[in-house]
């Protein structure tokens, strides 16, 4: 019960949503194994037509192949005629399209680095503190201009870090998975717009409504990262035949955990849930196989997330023993130059949706009002042993009419029939 002393003072929660990571796949583009039109790309020849470049002097990533037009990965073949490793997968409109970088970043990250890609958007403790002690202070409770209290809270909250780990920070990779991680915050303020996606400030709010919602500080994380194994299916899991391995599913998720800050700042994950988080996280999962393709960012961070599966495989099945020497040593040893800098901070976001439901009597009037402010990340952390790879005779004869149309040995890609 609010007292005399409570008179129109603005209760107001703040939702910290922090650390990101992701996964998640669709089979929306073959219903079978073996329907549809393959585009192939050689590994081997692909490291021979462009390595003695790269051994030359390191080239600009943004000059290199964009490998025919490739943005959908399926799986790969052994060729073990020509030593040969082929990729395959599809040519999709509205997709962005994959890049020789990509393949050799994420190559080297499975093969030498013991470390996955990942990153973050990390606050500041300084920061939260200062959030904090603003909304303690009283030139904060007595201002009634909501976009001033905005104005104030940006000013606190300041930047958030960017934090890349796995892959070179200025990699198109690493841009890549901070610019969905950005993209998400915004989503979850309600700064962005996605169809079917409500807002963790709407979710509060809607909550709040019912009476379901106390008022209090909530503090969250949330990551893009692969679908988490169940009692029956792990992910990503994969059907093989001799020779061929290919990608069944590899599902983008959105998970949560709650967050509790100490006296210094730093936060930390707590056993106990969040609802808002909780929800937006789900919404959010549910709706990704529809807003992937309308979103750059979020496509591309898919389909690095099935490059990094496959490559996966590959280590598992050992194939980089049974390599042709120009492929190892290409993509293990290859390395690029980029004019672009991801930078050290980004500009943390505020948004403020103001709800009014008064309690009037001849004492108070109550005013409740919400703040939210969002920090995230991706991780790709996933394992790749036996329990994901099966084998199906369904996809034997797919093997060799991806050989088989191979126009020539030195060829770098071909599309061929599935």
């Amino acid at each position: 019960m609010l007292t005399l002393r409570d008179f129109v003072k603005p209760l107001i929660p703040v939702l910290f949503l922090v650390a990101a990571q992701c996964t998640s796949d669709r089979e929306r583009v073959a219903s079978t194994a073996t329907s549809g039109e393959y585009l192939c790309l050689s590994l081997k020849s692909l490291s021979v037509s462009v390595g003695w470049k790269l051994r030359k002097k390191a080239i600009a990533s943004d000059q290199l192949s964009d490998l025919g037009g490739l943005n959908w990965i399926d799986g790969y073949v052994v060729d073990s005629t020509n030593s040969d490793v082929i990729i395959f997968g599809k040519k999709l409109s509205n997709r962005p399209k994959y890049q020789l970088a990509d393949l050799v970043v994420n190559f080297q990250n499975v093969f030498k680095n013991e470390v996955q890609p990942y990153c973050s958007l990390d606050p500041v403790p300084e920061n939260i503190l200062r959030m904090h002690q603003l909304q303690e202070s009283e030139e904060f409770r007595k201002e009634e201009d909501i976009n001033v209290r905005a104005s104030m809270l940006s000013n606190a909250v300041g930047g958030q870090k960017t934090v890349i780990g796995g892959i070179p920070r200025d990699s198109r990779c690493a841009f890549t998975l901070i610019d969905a991680d950005y993209h998400m915050k915004k989503v979850s303020q309600g700064l962005v717009v996605l169809p079917k996606v409500k807002s963790c400030i709407d979710i509060s709010i809607e909550r709040a409504e019912r009476g379901e919602d106390a008022p209090g500080a909530s503090m969250s994380r949330f990551w893009f990262h692969i679908k988490e194994n169940g009692a029956e299916n792990v992910y990503p899991n994969f059907v093989e035949n001799s020779g061929i391995v290919k990608i069944s599913e590899c599902p983008v998720v959105l998970l949560t955990e709650k967050q509790m800050a100490d006296s210094n700042g730093n936060l930390s994950d707590v056993k106990e849930g969040d609802p808002v988080g909780d929800e937006f996280a789900r919404i959010m999962t549910e709706q990704f196989p529809v807003i992937v393709d309308s979103v750059e960012s979020y496509a591309m961070l898919e389909n690095y997330f099935r490059l990094h599966a496959l490559f996966l495989a590959m280590r598992h099945r050992q194939q980089l023993n049974t390599m042709h020497k120009a492929i190892s040593s290409f993509f293990l040893n290859a390395s690029f130059a980029t004019t672009n800098k991801l930078p050290d901070y980004l500009d943390g976001l505020v948004n403020i949706k103001q709800t009014i439901s008064e309690e009037k009597s001849d004492r108070y009037i109550s005013t409740q009002k919400r703040v939210f402010m969002v920090s995230g990340g991706v991780g790709m952390e996933m394992k790749v042993n036996e329990r994901n790879i099966s084998v199906t005779k369904e996809i034997a004869s797919l093997r060799k009419r991806l050989i088989a149309s191979r126009p020539g040995r030195n060829k770098v890609y071909w599309k061929a029939r599935g």
